[in-house]
């Protein structure tokens, strides 16, 4: 599926975003997930039970830490420290 084309910013940005918790084996939560939301644009996470969604919303939120990739809000790092809290 091809994404769609559009020119409003991007608010929140999520590129190749991984989350791993450590354990044996290593639970991967989520795996290289990547996600443009525009402003005014209205989303719907679904899947089942243990699907990340929880998870990415709470790496969105910088209350979890990705294990690896990018998420920006509004141009902002989630991680960087200065990230303003609101």
């Amino acid at each position: 599926m091809k994404p769609v084309e559009t020119n409003l910013r991007a608010v929140v940005e999520v590129a190749e975003m991984s989350v791993r918790f450590a354990g044996e084996p290593p639970v991967i939560a989520l795996d290289r997930v990547s996600l443009d939301i525009a402003e005014g644009e209205f989303i719907s996470l679904i899947g089942p039970s243990g699907c990340g969604k929880t998870t990415l919303l709470r790496v969105i939120a910088d209350l979890e830490q990705a294990t690896s990739g990018r998420v920006s809000v509004n141009g902002a790092r989630v991680s960087d420290p200065e990230f303003p809290v609101r």
